[in-house]
């Protein structure tokens, strides 16, 4: 069936590389130069070379040190098999291994204090929401560019972005940590994540949880927290769904480790651990989506995140839970979130036996738009309908009018989809369900290290 509104279709290119505009290359340079002249940087160069566009050499910044991080045989991601979607991270059965040999990796986040430099002499763009004073010279660098951050390891340290495999073990250790830091639940007035719409970068290394380990000199910073970081690896699903998506002509996904800078702090923390990723449109024109459910290509940039609340007394059913959480459900939900102009809204999921309509048929007259014929089985019709465990729309939190129409009826096609056992008990889940933004606004809050073999 396909009951959910749909909004226009207009489609636009976003050009990830670029993110919004560039500031010219001289204007770089005159930055640069006023940056390190107030930072002190050993490996500065004057702004009248920056200004000039010199080739001459520049140093490999010194203060941020490379961490050894030793060779382990042991299995990355989460440890159960069955977890909810909502757990992120590799599932047993993927079976990615950490890296058996060693490697190292720098202690915090590439600043801009340090990238600044290379910009300029590469003759490389500055993103646009660069920050412009001096002062800011130990944020980290966000909102650049995957190809652009490779470059810079690669150039200046002879060594290239992590992949996710080396990123998650550096920050686990052979222990396998749950956190960086250990087993403790994270305190996100220490760990800088999870800081709502308007959170912005800190000063690297300014955590004291949000670190690995042993001295100052062996810790790693800033894994779980401050900006999100891109590694050189393309996109894999947790559990083994479709991920054809994720490299397909010049267009790629590429993992981002860490936890979202620009999110509220989820409900239910204890499905949160440093196994969590996200992709992020990387090379070539990542489309627009239009928010359609069934629109093309799968690099859309309006994705729905779904954070379950606290489990109440009469829990959803897990074979439920699959059915909503997957990647199917959750395009039909952010597609009624975007019929409908919302970016954001909490919802109770109830898993009972109850009428449905079949396939092709719709609850509400009317739906989908296009479709004012379209059969409906609604209360008075119950020959239309089918009775059996299916999933609805709780009376709390409530969603009203087209809104919950149209959810109701994504969570009827799920459970159809599922075809839930007959036998499946009563039980109840709520979500807050949260429209990711477009590559281009999740750019500004990534940022990047460098990794290299082990000397």
């Amino acid at each position: 069936s396909a009951p959910h509104p749909a909004p226009s279709t207009s489609t636009r290119n976003v050009i990830v590389a670029v993110v919004g505009g560039i500031i010219g290359v001289a204007g770089v340079g005159a930055f640069v130069g006023a940056l390190l002249s107030r930072s002190g940087s050993s490996d500065s160069v004057s702004a009248t070379e920056n200004e000039a566009g010199a080739s001459a050499s520049i140093a490999a910044p010194t203060s941020n040190k490379f961490v050894r991080v030793a060779g382990a045989n042991s299995t990355l991601g989460v440890d159960d098999e069955n977890a909810p979607l909502t757990v992120r991270g590799f599932r047993p059965s993927r079976h990615v291994q950490a890296p058996a040999t060693s490697f190292e990796i720098q202690q915090h986040e590439v600043t801009w204090g340090e990238l600044l430099p290379w910009l300029t002499k590469s003759g490389k763009p500055l993103p646009a929401d660069a920050p412009t004073t001096p002062e800011r010279a130990e944020l980290p660098a966000s909102g650049v560019a995957w190809q652009t951050a490779r470059d810079y390891c690669r150039e200046v340290f002879g060594g290239d972005l992590p992949t996710e495999e080396q990123w998650e073990h550096a920050a686990r250790g052979t222990d396998r940590r749950e956190y960086p830091w250990g087993a403790d639940p994270p305190d996100f007035t220490r760990t800088h994540a999870f800081d709502g719409a308007d959170g912005e970068p800190v000063k690297v290394m300014s955590s004291d949880q949000d670190r690995t380990p042993g001295s100052q000199d062996e810790a790693i910073y800033d894994l779980a927290g401050n900006v999100q970081e891109w590694t050189l690896s393309v996109w894999r699903s947790d559990s083994g769904e479709d991920d054809s998506f994720a490299q397909s002509d010049d267009a790629s996904a590429r993992v981002i480790r860490g936890w979202p800078l620009r999110r509220p702090i989820p409900k239910r923390t204890s499905d949160l651990s440093i196994a969590y990723r996200d992709w992020l449109c990387a090379t070539g024109e990542c489309d627009e989506w239009t928010g359609a459910a069934d629109a093309a290509p799968p690099l859309r940039s309006s994705r729905v995140e779904l954070w379950p609340h606290a489990t109440g007394a009469k829990p959803l059913a897990e074979v439920a839970r699959r059915a909503l959480e997957k990647e199917r459900t959750r395009s039909a939900i952010a597609a009624c979130l975007a019929a409908t102009g919302t970016s954001s809204a909490s919802f109770t999921a109830r898993g009972a036996k109850a009428w449905s309509c079949p396939p092709g048929w719709t609850m509400f007259p009317g739906e989908p738009p296009e479709c004012e014929s379209c059969p409906t089985c609604d209360d008075s019709r119950y020959q239309d309908a089918q009775y059996g465990p299916t999933l609805s729309v709780g009376s709390s939190p409530a969603l009203k009018g087209d809104l919950a129409k149209c959810v109701t009826s994504a969570l009827q096609d799920a459970a159809r989809a599922a075809k839930l056992p007959a036998q499946m008990p009563d039980g109840e889940q709520t979500y807050d369900a949260v429209v990711v933004r477009s590559p281009a606004e999740v750019l500004k809050s990534v940022g990047f290290r460098c990794a290299r073999p082990a000397k």
